[in-house]
């Protein structure tokens, strides 16, 4: 287990331990077998079964294998309300995306998960930089980060690219 030592404070490895980030209204935490039923429903096209079974163990495997952490945003009362993934980990930069169920969109999921993983981040690692990008015409995700602290860095076809610094100053000049 690497630790790191930043601003005077012990920092760890992302792949440490499995986050859990909590607030009064929402539990970002590991996909488990028994979330594959909602699992099921976070597509704009529902999921089969075994699939979704599927996404359940590879979501543990890419864990596991230390390329993504992917955990499911549940409500208060346990229901799955997205995904956050953690892709791309490098030393001192991540790159995140989320998807959110259709019934559950525009409830500020997102934005809370965003947030706690931000807090997360800066108290508990050394990453000093997140990255993340959406289609330009996905308005709602691109308030999300916006309102989250992320500022636009660059255009890539219809894709918009954004960057959220946890310390010192942007790396894109």
């Amino acid at each position: 287990m690497e630790h790191m030592i930043l601003n005077g404070q012990t920092r760890r490895d992302l792949f440490q331990y499995f986050p859990l980030l909590q607030d009064d209204t929402i539990t970002v935490r590991r996909i488990g077998k028994s979330d594959t039923a909602q699992l099921k429903e976070l597509y704009d096209q529902p999921l089969n079964d075994a699939y979704a079974e599927h996404l359940a163990e590879e979501c543990l495997r890419w864990y596991k294998e230390r390329k993504e952490i992917a955990a499911g945003i549940f409500t208060a009362d346990g229901t799955l309300a997205g995904i956050l993934e953690i892709y791309d980990v490098k030393k001192d930069s991540v790159t995140i995306g989320y998807r959110i169920r259709i019934p559950m969109r525009r409830h500020g999921y997102a934005g809370r998960a965003v947030e706690l993983l931000k807090k997360h981040l800066s108290e508990n690692t050394d990453v000093q930089r997140i990255e993340a990008a959406c289609d330009a015409c996905n308005y709602a995700s691109r308030g999300v980060l916006e309102k989250c602290g992320f500022r636009q860095t660059g255009i890539r076809g219809s894709i918009v690219e954004y960057e959220c610094q946890l310390y010192g100053q942007s790396m894109i000049q």
